[in-house]
Formats: C-alpha cells, structure tokens, sequence
C-alpha cells in the first residue's frame, strides 16, 4: 500500500508541475501585468461614439533600436478579469468591444525571446448612454460677395439605442443661449439627429459654439462637448463653358455624337441644346454624367444625340453646350454647325 501512495503523489506532483510551467510559458492571461517595459500607453475616447477606446504605446525594440511588433491587448470590463481584447503589429490599437458607460482597465503585452513584456494597465471611462455626440456644418448659398449662411446644422446622436428609452429631451445652445428643444416621441427607433438654426442672420468669419443637453428620465442631464464653427466666405469659383470640337454622326446606330470638351478638367455633368435644320427637330437637356458618356481619342466626351424618329437625309445642325462644376452650371458653349448625315 505504502508503493502505491508514493507513487500517486509523485503523478500529482509531476502533473502540477506541468501545469504551473504552461501557464508561465503563456503569459498571464487575466491578471495584473508583471512589468513596466512596453513605455507611455495612453488611451483616449473616440469624439466620433464616445465608446470607442484608442490606445497608443512605445513600441519595443530589438538590440540594432529596431521596431518589434505582435502586441496582445488585455481588457478588463468593470473591474472583471482582463481578457485579450486583440492584436496588433503596429503601437497603436482601437477597441470596439466596449459599452457606454462603464469603466475599463487595458494593458498591452508581447512576448519574445521567451519572455513577456508588460505595459502598467490604464483605467478609462466611457461616455453615459444619453451623451450628445455633435457634429456641425454650415449651408451656404452664392459665392464670394454674394454669399450668404442659409443655416447651421447640428448633426447628433447618443449610445442610447432607441433614445427615447432614456432620453426625455434635448435642449440645444448657441454660444451659451437656448435656441430650442425636441422633446422625443415614446416608442421611436433612433438614435441620431438633426437641428438646424435659421434664427439669426449669420456672419462670415464670426464663430458660433454650439452644445446640447439631453435630460433623462432618471433626472440625470447630460451635455455635449462643445461644437465650434466659423464659416468662411467662399470663393469665386472659374466656370469656364466647355467647347464642341466637332459634331458625328454614326447612320447605322441612328445617333449624333457632340464631341464636347470639357475646358475647366473639373466638370461632372453636361447639358445641351440643338436643332436639325431649322428648327426640324430639337434636342434639349439631358444633364448626362461626365463619368458615363465615352470619350474620342483626343479626350472629348461624346454626348449622343439619338435620331430615331427625326426627318432623315442630309441635315445641317446647331448644338451648344454648358457643363456642371461643382453645383453650379457654367456659360453656353458657342454654337457649333456641321452638315450630317440621318439614317431613314
């Protein structure tokens, strides 16, 4: 009996030995780190979500000062165990397994050479559920000394999802005054938002300072960072009208091509007018994109006229042209004439 009891306890001890010499050779999967020799980590939440966490840190280096890479990132929800969170070759890392409000604790290890570096761990909170997150811009109309701002939105949204299940208003604030607020309907399914301020005169160059509170059901008030804006006047804006280089016609597919040069290298979208013979037949219009018309060898984008149904035989036509640049159309091209063949 005395043999077997020996021999149990050495198979026990032998297991646990094993054990502990895998574990270590893991690295510690949910504890504290053990050194502080991966420098500098520092977490930051993103202004986009107010959830998302990005970390950066100094990378490790070889003997030659040499980058190395293969970090794993431990996080720890609440004060739970840490868990690996993900990987990265680079010193920088973006975590999405996080939830509003709540608190979280990352570190960053790597192992190599048979040994586990460790960054200390690093405590962030993120943004409550109803937390504004805002983003501003502004309308403008005209250009240069005739411009002026029709109004500026604020584009927002919350963790909360639906809001309403936590939200029971928003109020929104220009440079400190309440503008107005929406109260949220029972049962709605969003999350984001939008307000526009049409109540001033606006002013080129003047920054305005936008936030917006939300008040909960809870009584609890959350506000927004501060949203900053100043809009310049905008510039003047060269349209120059686009020539026709020469005007085809291709019988056999019953179509006229307008062979229209694009003189500003900057247009989107086409327009034209023209007429067979003396007013016989009449194309107008089309506002056809640039990016789908074909283009001759030399580069001019071929805007097709179709003949079917117009008076055949030989024809003289007319055709002009204007382009779109950046919202806003340019001059008519000059008239240009050709004698053209229309298939019966």
């Amino acid at each position: 009996m005395k043999k077997h009891w020996i021999n149990y306890a050495l198979y026990a001890l032998l297991i646990s030995t094993l054990s502990f010499v895998g574990c270590t050779d893991e690295g510690d999967e949910t504890g504290e780190p053990e050194n502080g020799e991966i420098e500098n980590l520092v977490a930051s939440l993103s202004t986009g979500n107010g959830r998302s966490v990005r970390l950066t840190f100094d990378h490790l280096v070889d003997s030659l000062g040499e980058p190395l890479g293969d970090y794993i990132i431990m996080n720890s929800e609440e004060g739970a165990d840490f868990v690996k969170d993900g990987n990265t070759n680079n010193n920088a890392y973006s975590s999405n397994r996080t939830k509003h409000g709540l608190s979280y604790r990352f570190f960053v290890k790597s192992r190599h050479d048979d040994k586990w570096y460790y960054s200390d761990t690093i405590e962030i909170a993120t943004a409550h559920p109803a937390m504004p997150w805002v983003s501003i811009g502004a309308s403008v109309d005209g250009e240069g000394s005739g411009a002026s701002i029709r109004y500026i939105k604020m584009e927002f949204f919350t963790g909360a999802d639906p809001s309403w299940e936590v939200i029971e208003k928003f109020e929104y604030f220009r440079d400190g005054e309440k503008i107005g607020e929406y109260n949220l309907p029972q049962f709605g399914y969003s999350n984001s938002f939008e307000h526009k301020d049409e109540s001033i005169n606006f002013n080129f160059e003047q920054e305005y300072v936008y936030t917006i509170i939300a008040h909960c059901h809870s009584g609890e008030q959350l506000e927004s960072l501060e949203s900053a804006i100043s809009v310049n006047v905008p510039d003047v804006i060269d349209r120059p009208a686009p020539s026709i280089e020469g005007i085809t016609s291709d019988a056999t597919e019953k179509v006229i091509y307008l062979h229209i040069k694009d003189e500003s290298e900057a247009a989107t979208y086409a327009n034209i007018y023209a007429e067979l013979g003396d007013g016989e037949w009449v194309w107008e219009g089309g506002d056809r994109a640039l990016s789908n018309l074909e283009q001759d060898e030399d580069g001019n984008y071929m805007f097709p006229l179709s003949t079917e149904g117009a008076p055949g035989g030989f024809k003289s036509i007319k055709a002009k042209a204007k382009v779109t640049i950046q919202g806003k159309d340019s001059d008519w091209s000059s008239w240009s004439m050709a004698t053209v063949f229309v298939g019966f």
